[in-house]
């Protein structure tokens, strides 16, 4: 009886364990929301420098833009070095 719940621990997964052989990584989708969000960010300083910065406006656009544009790398970053 022993023997046998004992095989049944030793061939158990644990959850979000890969039994393919593969190591698990930084899921594809996020990845691409990352650097989606990313370049949303870059793309909102690009457009306060175009726009506001000569008339010194809408400077809220500057810390927001740099939180949306490094935010999401540090996060994939972390993430992919988490799983080596």
């Amino acid at each position: 009886m022993y023997e046998k719940e004992m095989k049944c621990v030793e061939t158990s997964q644990a959850v979000g364990e890969v039994d393919n052989g593969e190591r698990p990584g930084v899921e594809r989708p996020a990845a691409m929301a990352a650097v989606a969000m990313s370049m949303a960010g870059a793309g909102l300083l690009g457009w306060w420098v175009w726009a506001f910065r000569p008339l010194h406006q809408q400077m809220w656009m500057v810390p927001a833009s740099l939180v949306m544009f490094g935010t999401p790398i540090v996060v994939l970053f972390s993430s992919i070095f988490a799983t080596m």
